[in-house]
Parts: C-alpha cells; sequence; structure tokens
C-alpha cells in the first residue's frame, strides 16, 4: 500500500561502525532490535558481512594473548620509517590461523576502541598458530595497518583487547605494566602464560628472559649485520646439534634450518624482502640464543 515499514539513517563515523566505510565489514543490526539507534547495530565479524545468511557471530578469540610490551624503546627496534616506537606483541595460542580483523586495542579502559584493525587485509592481520604479531603504539595509524592511534606511557599503564558486542564493547585481553626501564621489555613468560616477567626484547618472536644462563647473548656471532646475500653464524659452548630459525617482524617463520653439528653456519637470503628480523638458535638441550639481523636490498 506504499506505507513506510522501515528506515534508517546511517553515517560512517562513531557511533556507528566505521569499519563499514571501505575496511572490509557491513552494518549488521542487533537481534531483536528495533534498529532505530546507532547502538543498535555493529559491524559483521567477517569479511564483506553475511549477505542472505544470519548475521556473522564474534570468533573465538580466547587464544590471543597481548604477548610483549616495550613502553621504551630508545635504541631496540626501529619501525619501517626508522623510529623508535613503543611497540606489543600479540600471540596466538591456539591451533590454528587466528585473524584479529575488527578487533579494537586500546590502553583506556575507558575508551575500548582507540584503534580497530580493519577486515579487508587479512593478510596483514592474521597471525599463524603459535605465532605472533608485532604493533607499533605511534599514535600515527596512517603509516599502516599495524600502527596504533595511541602511544604507551613508560610510566605504566594497560594494553587491552575489545571485541564489539551487541551493545557495547567486551574486554577480551589485557596485561598491565608499571614504570619501565629503557630497552628492556615486560612480558608474558613463558608465551601466553599468566606469569609475567621483565624480559630480554624478543619482538616478534618467543618470549625469553633476561638472565645469562635463559640468553646467553656472547655465546652467538652473526656477520655481516646488515646483510645482503649470505648470513654467517658462529656458536660456541651450545649443546649439540642446533638448529636456526628466522622469523620475520610478523612472526612467521621464513627459514628453518635442519641439525646442526658444526660451531660455524652459514643461510643463503631466500626471497625475504629487506627489513628487520629475528634469527633465533636453539639446542638440543631447549637453549635459545636471539639476535635481531637486517636484511639490506641485494645488490
Amino acid at each position: 500500500a506504499g506505507h513506510l515499514v522501515h528506515s534508517v539513517r546511517y553515517a560512517d563515523y562513531r557511533p556507528w561502525p566505521p569499519l563499514a566505510d571501505g575496511l572490509g565489514a557491513t552494518v549488521e543490526l542487533g537481534q531483536d532490535l528495533p534498529g532505530n539507534l546507532p547502538t543498535e547495530w555493529r559491524e559483521s565479524y567477517v569479511l564483506l558481512g553475511t549477505p542472505g545468511q544470519l548475521n556473522s557471530l564474534p570468533p573465538d578469540v580466547s587464544s590471543l594473548f597481548v604477548n610483549e610490551v616495550m613502553a621504551s624503546n630508545t635504541n631496540t627496534l626501529a619501525d619501517e620509517y626508522g623510529a623508535f616506537d613503543d611497540w606489543f606483541e600479540l600471540y596466538n595460542g591456539s591451533e590454528h590461523p587466528l585473524n584479529i580483523g575488527g578487533l579494537c586495542f586500546t590502553d583506556n579502559e575507558n575508551e575500548p576502541c582507540k584503534y580497530q584493525t580493519p577486515l579487508h587485509l587479512p593478510e596483514q592481520t592474521t597471525i599463524p598458530p603459535h605465532g605472533f604479531l608485532l604493533f607499533w603504539a605511534d599514535e600515527d595509524p596512517d603509516q599502516g595497518v599495524r600502527h596504533t592511534a595511541f602511544k604507551l606511557s613508560a610510566g605504566g599503564e594497560i594494553v587491552a583487547v575489545y571485541q564489539r558486542a551487541e551493545a557495547g564493547y567486551v574486554e577480551t585481553e589485557r596485561l598491565s605494566f608499571d614504570q619501565q626501564s629503557p630497552d628492556i621489555s615486560w612480558g608474558r613468560y613463558p608465551d601466553g602464560s599468566a606469569q609475567l616477567s621483565f624480559m630480554f626484547p624478543t619482538p616478534g618472536a618467543t618470549n625469553a628472559l633476561s638472565d645469562t644462563e635463559e640468553r646467553p647473548a656472547a655465546l652467538l656471532s652473526v656477520y655481516p649485520n646488515p646483510f645482503s646475500k649470505e648470513l654467517y653464524i658462529q656458536v660456541e659452548k651450545l649443546d649439540l646439534p642446533y638448529a636456526v630459525i628466522l622469523y620475520n617482524m610478523l612472526g612467521q617463520v621464513v627459514y628453518q634450518s635442519g641439525d646442526q653439528w658444526q660451531e660455524n653456519t652459514m643461510i643463503r637470503r631466500g626471497t625475504w624482502p629487506a627489513g628487520v628480523y629475528t634469527l633465533e638458535v636453539r639446542d638440543t638441550g631447549g637453549r635459545r640464543v636471539v639476535k635481531r639481523v637486517v636484511i639490506g636490498d641485494e645488490r
């Protein structure tokens, strides 16, 4: 009969879900809600929504941990723009890949969604099983997906993860920290555990304590560093055999050797792009030695 059944006026900024403005989400109406208020709508949990199907359900993020934090980065690791910004590391403790697209991150529980990861770039927001993903807390999200809209205070605060619910946000994870010392990280040891400690910084790689028994850094030498074609590795006083593992900044393994029985070995550069990597040597007794290495432009 031409009678209006329902209408809604929407916008592309909060309190409307901003991810629906080209960042991979649709706007979904909460169950049994009239749909007259922005707070009754939320973004879809899956890429491109669920047209013609039931609305999306929130993914299980119980295995996601804020694993390591550095709130006073003076000389440890520079981002892709050469800045020594604060950073935090996420760890996926599950046996399956985890896409964190759509999750919110904050350093203030009164503002649960200071930064929200998009849905349309899963190749940059998916953490492999038992893998890591590094975020720069530099208050400059225009620099990329892994650059948040907040910084961290070396005086102490929180890094928390929130998930959008029907009528707000639900906290799923947090890591609290107190006063931080320059270039010393704070986090969970072992990865994903409830035990917290100051640590030797290992952005994008498994956590390790800063004591000499856990990490005897003097027993590992790498050269040249930076390198463009070949990296030579020399170890001493480790239990043979040992394995060499190379991680990129997303925490993904780009190289893993077989058992090495000699104190000197060499790895050739594959198709790995230039950037900062984490080199881990793990001996047969479980001792880990870590170094940061830089791959330069190939000449």
